[in-house]
């Protein structure tokens, strides 16, 4: 066997696999993945000997570090080889024989190495990468050989399952595709076309018409498709009335299931971050991604992953000029056997034969018509009715206009009642991708369950769907529902001109445009109702309803909208979702410019000087404060000019500038005292607790964070609390006093974690682990800094993350670790909270 033969090789072996001129940089990040990946396997294999872990750790680590596994330029594919030589150096230091067998100990140190060796590659500056990605192509298929060889088990997993990162599928298409029929043709066309150099397949709807079946083909292909690693489905909405996505909101979506991080996490990276992830996750990978609904190149071309063995199908209503593309799959309707096998699969068989024609040919053979009135029929319609619903039949079946979909609409919609169609208009103009109970509830003035009673109608008039992979929502009002996106403009176009029983084509109509405003006027009413309740506790909500909050609030360009947009980046602040708040409070600053309410545009200016002073993106949070700032100045706002100084404040004392810090807090905590607001004055006193603490003045320092906690304390504000008994923690362990910080910190995590900040409860762990480094404990030092490091990343703090990785890293190479304070000036104060409300 390949890994078999490894075994015997002696260090003579390796030397014409060695790398040559590993950069310091490379060199020191091998020497951190084996130091943590040893360490991991002895902590496994002599979980119950503390005496026997030091010996190991010694015997090992007590080796040149030049002659390390990895570090000494073996190549990873000959890992086995190398921590064999590495074990046998040990000596008598190293125990002969553990648990099963010898091989078995080598199985798992390879693991853990592994592991972190990925983990390097994949985090931070990725200076492992290129030898992580080249390993991966060409060796990794053939690593089972290698638990086989060194391990001799099964019940060790190597790394091609652990080490190597678990993909999981973005797959949430409206439709499951298990009901196709028909078009084998354009699905070999789809074959050819992934299968050739480029991998691209786009499939084009005829005349720039919905409801042709793209999607459902695409969908198909991937049931059948069975040589690919991963899939991912994401939906565009480039037509309808939905706002067309954008590769960025795309990833924001998609990353939290493919990367396994947290959607705090993806949403507090910048659009240049979240490419990044995607490009390292989806490396090495046979993937199927189908882009659904793309109009425009640019949606994509970001996101497209041209690797061996990957495809990619875009579907659209337009010729979308792709570089090296095949030329586009342009679909027709269906065939009268293809539509009748679709029918009868929906419907059932066993109808009048003659009357399913006749809706077939009626419906022009289109199949989002067919599918919307076979399930009238399932639902228990007459299929006479139906039929006679419809225009008569005509010469052509090709559609010649949106009026040909909407008119074969209207006969299901005429049969509704008044509840039941104003519904189908609400959810037809809600601009959300699957709109939910709780807001068409708003529309129509119903309570939930009489609305959800309404909508399960739509569903019997064939005019809405379940999402295909909707779970079962314990909170009524966040059940959601969707349709096809021609059904969905449908509703948008009868809002806008309104319906007569006695039109037969709807163009013609009568018309009532209030109709669609007073619908946009509920949802954003309702959405600005919600937002403006909803906080920590209410996590669930927001996460549910936060991108049809955006995009109702980014829906239009007037004072009610941009109101929304700004309250709506405030509470995305709060819940960190850092992508949505960045997003809602540019179109809010935007549009209070236009329309004149400069105090709107400089209240939203400041949340996206928070957003990028959370991101750690100080330059541009430096500028948004100072926008706000001048505009305040203009309006003579005393307490927007304290909040904006504020903000600078901050800022400085983020990049090490004191004196200048202390300037702007000073100046804020003038304007705050004659103002009489206390929060901003407590807040006053912690930011300049934290410039004496940094500046070693630890008398001001304790006596401005004592100031801060009992007044935050006395107004009830139990999060910005705890930030300034979190700074009388930091001076105690500057002054040595272990037992006040320890208590301090101790405190402090309690707090955060009966309130839910998970943010603070990692700075109240870094605490912890200082205290316990200071005391010369190094286990709970490093189980302390890992659990914060991990929360972290997990909520997008990538510099916090990288720089608790590195401090960790020191710490287990036994490097001089340098003063705290450094560190823990990088502290964030609070999120999205107003000192002048």
């Amino acid at each position: 066997m390949w890994i078999a033969s490894k075994l015997s090789q002696r260090a003579s072996d390796f030397v014409a696999a060695r790398r040559r001129r590993d950069s310091a940089e490379v060199r020191r990040a091998l020497l951190i993945a084996v130091s943590r990946g040893a360490r991991t396997a002895i902590a496994t294999l002599w979980e119950n000997d503390a005496r026997l872990r030091r010996t190991v750790r010694k015997s090992l680590f007590g080796q040149r570090k030049a002659n390390w596994p990895l570090v000494n330029g073996t190549a990873i594919e000959d890992l086995v080889g190398s921590v064999r030589l590495w074990i046998d150096a040990a000596g008598t230091g190293f125990p002969a024989v553990v648990g099963n067998t010898e091989h078995s100990v080598v199985a798992v140190f390879c693991t853990s190495i592994l592991r972190e060796v990925e983990h390097e590659a994949t985090r931070g500056m990725q200076v492992l990468n290129p030898l992580w990605q080249a390993f991966r192509q060409n060796d990794l298929e053939r690593l089972p050989e290698l638990e086989a060889a060194a391990s001799g088990r099964r019940d060790i997993e190597i790394a091609s399952g652990e080490a190597r990162f678990e993909w999981r599928d973005y797959w949430h298409p409206d439709q499951s595709g298990t009901g196709f029929v028909g078009r084998e043709a354009d699905l070999e066309r789809i074959r050819a076309a992934v299968e050739s150099a480029d991998g691209i397949a786009q499939v084009q709807s005829i005349g720039g018409f919905g409801g042709v079946g793209k999607t459902a083909l695409a969908i198909a292909f991937a049931n059948r498709a069975h040589s690919f690693e991963g899939r991912v489905f994401y939906d565009f909405h480039s037509y309808g009335t939905k706002l067309p996505q954008t590769a960025d909101q795309a990833l924001a979506t998609m990353l939290p299931t493919v990367s396994g991080r947290s959607v705090m996490e993806i949403g507090k990276l910048t659009a240049p971050e979240r490419l990044a992830l995607w490009r390292s996750v989806t490396a090495g990978r046979r993937l199927l991604m189908v882009w659904d609904n793309v109009r425009a190149a640019e949606q994509v071309a970001d996101l497209m992953v041209r690797a061996p063995g990957c495809a990619t199908i875009i579907t659209s209503r337009n010729r979308i000029e792709m570089e090296l593309a095949s030329s586009p799959i342009r679909l027709h309707v269906l065939e009268p056997p293809e539509a009748q096998a679709m029918f009868e699969h929906i419907a059932g068989v066993g109808h009048d034969r003659s009357l399913v024609a006749a809706l077939l040919e009626r419906d022009l053979y289109i199949p989002v018509l067919i599918a919307s009135h076979a399930r009238k029929v399932a639902a228990g319609w007459p299929l006479a009715e139906v039929v006679e619903d419809l225009p008569e039949p005509r010469e052509s079946t090709e559609p010649d206009s949106f009026s040909d979909l909407f008119v074969r609409l209207g006969g299901s919609y005429r049969h509704l009642d008044e509840q039941q169609r104003r519904a189908f208009r609400a959810f037809g103009v809600h601009p959300g991708a699957a709109a939910t109970i709780d807001s068409i509830a708003s529309v129509l003035g119903l309570p939930l369950r009489r609305t959800a009673a309404v909508m399960d109608m739509l569903i019997r008039a064939g005019l809405a769907e379940r999402p295909a992979a909707a779970a079962s929502a314990s909170d009524l009002g966040l059940r959601s529902y969707v349709a096809h996106d021609m059904i969905r403009a449908f509703g948008d176009h009868l809002a806008r001109l309104g319906w007569s029983d006695s039109a037969s084509d709807p163009l013609s109509a009568g018309s009532d445009p209030a109709d669609h405003d007073r619908i946009v006027a509920a949802l954003v009413a309702h959405y600005r109702t919600r937002v403006a309740s909803t906080n920590e506790e209410r996590r669930d909500w927001f996460e549910v309803e936060a991108e049809n909050v955006r995009d109702v609030a980014l829906s239009g360009r007037d004072g009610d909208r941009a109101r929304l947009a700004r309250a709506a980046g405030g509470l995305a602040i709060l819940l960190d979702r850092f992508d949505i708040a960045a997003t809602a409070l540019l179109h809010a600053a935007e549009v209070f410019g236009e329309i004149g309410d400069q105090a709107g545009r400089a209240s939203a200016q400041w949340g996206l000087g928070e957003v990028g002073r959370l991101r750690g993106e100080h330059a541009a949070a430096e500028r948004h404060y100072a926008e706000a700032l001048s505009t305040y100045e203009a309006l003579s706002d005393q307490g927007g000019i304290a909040d904006a100084v504020s903000g600078l404040a901050h800022i400085a004392r983020l990049r090490g500038d004191f004196d200048t810090a202390e300037t702007h807090y000073k100046a804020a905590g003038v304007i705050f005292e004659a103002t009489g607001m206390l929060g901003g004055v407590a807040g006053v006193h912690r930011g300049l607790g934290e410039v004496a603490r940094l500046r070693e003045d630890y008398a001001t320092a304790e006596t401005r964070f004592s100031a801060a906690f009992e007044l935050f304390a006395s107004l009830g504000k139990r999060r910005r609390a705890a930030y300034a008994q979190w700074g009388l923690g930091a001076v105690a362990l500057s002054k040595g006093r272990l037992a006040d910080a320890d208590t301090c910190f101790q405190a402090v995590l309690e707090t955060f974690e009966e309130i839910g900040d998970r943010l603070g409860g990692a700075n109240a762990r870094l605490g912890l682990g200082e205290v316990a480094r200071a005391r010369g404990k190094l286990s709970p030092a490093l189980s302390h800094f890992g659990a914060a490091g991990e929360i972290y990343e997990q909520i997008g703090l990538t510099e916090m993350a990288g720089r608790m990785r590195s401090r960790t890293n020191r710490l287990l190479l036994g490097d001089t670790v340098e003063s705290s304070a450094w560190i823990f000036g990088l502290i964030a104060e609070h999120k999205g909270e107003k000192d002048s409300g």
